[in-house]
Formats: structure tokens, C-alpha cells, sequence
């Protein structure tokens, strides 16, 4: 009931603000970001085919935002391990 419940209310929430949002748009990412959390799978992985060939979005704006967000994430992770002293600074030389 809840997983129903979340597609549904961005919908009327969008439609509220006055903004167009695609209803497949909205499904793909609450089902993609649900099957990450239970996997661990990477979302690039998921969601870029799926933004490609369902919702319709340009392969290079699917890619480039995927690339875009990956590498802000990454950047931050890595300086967040480093101040908490995790990382391995002769592994990373290699």
C-alpha cells in the first residue's frame, strides 16, 4: 500500500505546484531507488537504461547526468574516508 502511495502522491504534489511531471519518470526512480537499497547495486547501472529506453530521455543527458552525479558522490565519499583516517595511502599510490 505504501509503495503505491509515494508514486501517487509526487504526482498530485507536482500537479499542485503546477509543474508536468512524467508519471513513468517517477515509478522508474521510486522502483530503481528501492532495488539499490535492497541490492546495493549501483543506480547507473539501473536507472540509465531505463531512463533511455522507457522514459525517453537523450542517451548523452542520461549518461552525463549519471557521470555528473557519480563523481560528485565519489568525491565526496573519498575526502569524507580520508578525514576519518579509512583509506590506505599506499594502496592508493599504487
Amino acid at each position: 500500500m505504501l509503495l503505491a502511495a509515494v508514486p501517487l502522491s509526487i504526482v498530485v504534489l507536482s500537479r499542485f505546484v503546477g509543474v508536468e511531471l512524467d508519471r513513468r519518470a517517477s515509478i522508474a526512480g521510486f522502483s530503481i531507488g528501492a532495488l539499490v537499497g535492497l541490492t546495493g547495486m549501483g543506480s547507473g547501472a539501473l536507472m540509465t537504461p531505463v531512463l533511455i529506453l522507457i522514459v525517453g530521455v537523450p542517451p548523452v543527458t542520461a549518461v552525463g547526468t549519471d557521470l555528473a552525479y557519480a563523481s560528485i558522490t565519489k568525491l565526496v565519499g573519498g575526502v569524507q574516508h580520508a578525514r576519518q583516517h579509512t583509506v590506505d595511502f599506499r594502496l592508493v599510490r599504487l
